[in-house]
């Protein structure tokens, strides 16, 4: 009852906590400091499926699964204050809707999974007074893992990775303590309530470490740890993820994306043994020039206990994604993807792969 009178009044909150925000905005724009930003954000696809399937869902897709249709998928406003030596406050605000925020609701925020309304990011950062090198952020956070976030335009392809569906959490909420102690090499510290749980769902918190090295412009890398317990009123059996991620870029048009994945959890199997995940994903992205890119990206998954996506498998897939700049503010992204497995999952078990084809449109203003 009470987490259905909580959803009732979000919206009533939010407009509320906006509404705070943009006149505090207008306040510090007359100050000497860091400005409050605003961003808007939006996209749209349509994906045809090779197999025609009868519910009209890609198979193993988590933020594009819908087949033969148009698809509003992510609408976005962001707003923001970065925390300084000068101005040791600031915060983050981003609400989502779509076809995307259904699928990523944090357990405890959202009384109805279906609601195409989430707050994928709210909290307050402060920079503890010196050199403004050491900062603390404490609410709901997109995840420090991977190398993709929800917004298409910032990663290569349109589609996600299965690293991203099924390797990795997408938000937090808890606390984060970071230091950079120069421009090469930073770290953080995580204290959080698990894998997307806005509310616990046992007594117990899951703690994280990320180690961000940058040797030249050519290179960098982070190594990340989450650990902790993720299952119901259980605090005993840990969920453990080691994440690596490595940018090179060889040349100035260049890019090659990297990210590798191993996962395990106690005490989950029928027999109550350890179920273990791993998986890496490469794409490599070319600009030809200011106004056409090509990203292609080769992954491996492998759920040998079928714990993560449901089916003892290794799914495999390759997609091709070529992008047009329209201008500053508009992206149109075509996608090729073939995902297959090893096991026929695909299509209510009558295929051991797909193909999907379709474009997607970002716009930013």
């Amino acid at each position: 009852m009470k987490k259905r009178v909580l959803s009732s009044f979000l919206p009533l909150i939010l407009f509320l906590l906006l509404t705070t925000v943009i006149a505090f905005a207008e306040e510090e724009s007359k100050k000497d400091v860091p400005k409050i930003g605003m961003k808007f954000y939006l996209q749209g696809s349509s994906l045809a499926n090779s197999n025609n399937p009868s519910s009209n869902l890609n198979d193993y897709r988590i933020l594009d699964q819908k087949a033969n249709s148009i698809n509003l998928d992510l609408v976005e406003a962001f707003v923001y204050k970065d925390a300084t030596k000068d101005s040791s406050l600031g915060f983050r605000v981003k609400l989502v809707g779509g076809e995307t925020a259904r699928y990523i609701h944090a357990r405890g925020l959202c009384a109805n999974p279906d609601n195409q309304f989430d707050v994928y990011e709210t909290n307050v950062t402060w920079a503890i007074p010196g050199d403004g090198k050491m900062k603390l952020t404490v609410g709901k956070m997109a995840t420090f893992i991977g190398a993709e976030v929800i917004e298409a335009a910032d990663n290569p392809n349109y589609s996600r990775s299965y690293l991203f569906n099924y390797a990795e959490p997408v938000t937090h909420t808890g606390a984060k303590l970071s230091y950079d102690f120069s421009s090469k090499v930073s770290a953080s510290a995580y204290y959080v309530n698990g894998w997307d749980n806005f509310a616990d769902n046992n007594n117990a918190r899951s703690i994280g470490f990320s180690l961000g090295l940058t040797p030249s412009d050519s290179f960098s890398t982070s190594f990340n740890i989450l650990t902790g317990p993720e299952q119901d009123r259980n605090t005993k059996d840990n969920r453990f993820l080691f994440d690596w991620v490595g940018t090179i870029k060889p040349c100035k048009n260049l890019t090659f994306l990297l990210n590798y994945d191993y996962g395990t959890e106690q005490n989950v199997l029928p027999d109550g043994g350890k179920a273990t995940w791993n998986g890496f994903s490469g794409i490599a992205k070319y600009d030809f020039n200011d106004k056409f890119s090509l990203a292609v990206r080769g992954e491996q998954f492998s759920d040998p206990d079928g714990y993560r996506t449901g089916v003892s498998q290794t799914l495999k897939e390759f997609t091709l994604s070529p992008q047009f700049k329209v201008n500053d503010h508009i992206l149109i992204r075509p996608e090729y993807r073939y995902d297959c497995s090893d096991k026929k999952s695909f299509n209510d078990g009558k295929s051991k792969n797909q193909s999907t084809y379709g474009i997607g449109v970002m716009v930013n203003f």
